[in-house]
């Protein structure tokens, strides 16, 4: 007996061979999101929002940039959850001391003074990775976090904790005030 020849896998990029095909998958894979609401699926109401959105997004884009006519929107009848509420989470008393205990015990010397760091600026672990010499002043005590996460650069104040921080740190030939 012969075996039936495999089945053809499905090409990798769907969007471009079968946009109306990657539509459906979308949708059923948003509603399954959106099911949190009714309590059948367990998911977060941030993610379930960022879905909805995105998956708005794909129908309008659909029409407006495609020209598929007469394709109707089902998520723009799907109320949203809200939002909810930003984290607000601040170091408890003797977490700092124990955190930065525990990183002046690692042996990655840069560990400890970029968590002092981050401490004292509320600097991000990516901004700090990417902060230059270049970009830091100590006369005038400010640095340059580029690229953050909203995608603008900003100047931020160095206390002087911050800067005697600064100054202990070894320069890298790279220019970067971590390693």
């Amino acid at each position: 007996t012969t075996k039936p020849p495999p089945e053809t896998p499905p090409p990798r990029n769907v969007v471009l061979t079968n946009p109306c095909h990657s539509v459906t998958v979308c949708y059923r894979t948003a509603f399954s999101r959106a099911l949190f609401k009714l309590g059948l699926k367990q998911v977060g109401p941030k993610t379930c929002r960022n879905e909805l959105l995105l998956l708005r997004h794909v129908f309008e884009m659909a029409v407006k940039e495609f020209g598929i006519e007469g394709l109707t929107n089902p998520v723009a009848r799907i109320s949203l959850p809200s939002p909810g509420r930003a984290r607000d989470r601040r170091l408890e008393m003797g977490e700092a001391e124990r955190l930065l205990a525990a990183a002046q015990r690692d042996e990655n010397i840069w560990i400890g003074a970029l968590i002092a760091l981050a401490v004292e600026t509320g600097a991000r672990r990516g901004e700090l990775a990417n902060l230059t010499w270049e970009d830091v002043s100590l006369g005038r005590r400010t640095a340059v976090l580029r690229d953050t996460k909203n995608g603008d650069d900003r100047v931020i104040p160095l206390g002087s904790k911050a800067i005697r921080i600064l100054e202990g740190l070894p320069r890298n030939i790279d220019g970067r005030v971590s390693s």
